[in-house]
C-alpha cells in the first residue's frame, strides 16, 4: 500500500507541471489574471545577471537556484 501513495504523489505532481506548462505557453486565463500586477501583465524571461561568470560560487547557486 505504500508504493502506490508513492505513485500516486508522482503522478499528482506531474499533472500539476502538465497543467503549469500549459498556462504559460497559453498565458493565464482573464479570469484568474490579476490586472494590477505589472509583474504579471509585462512577463519577461528571467535572465541570469550579464556579471554571472564573474560572481562567487556562492553567488552563482544562488542565481541559478532563481533561474530555475
Amino acid at each position: 500500500m505504500n508504493r502506490s501513495i508513492e505513485n500516486f504523489t508522482v503522478v499528482k505532481k506531474l499533472t500539476r507541471s502538465t497543467i503549469l506548462l500549459i498556462f504559460l505557453q497559453a498565458k493565464i486565463p482573464k479570469h484568474f489574471q490579476n490586472y494590477r500586477d505589472n509583474n504579471l501583465e509585462n512577463f519577461q524571461r528571467p535572465e541570469l545577471p550579464t556579471d554571472f561568470n564573474f560572481l562567487e560560487e556562492s553567488k552563482k547557486a544562488n542565481k541559478l537556484e532563481l533561474y530555475r
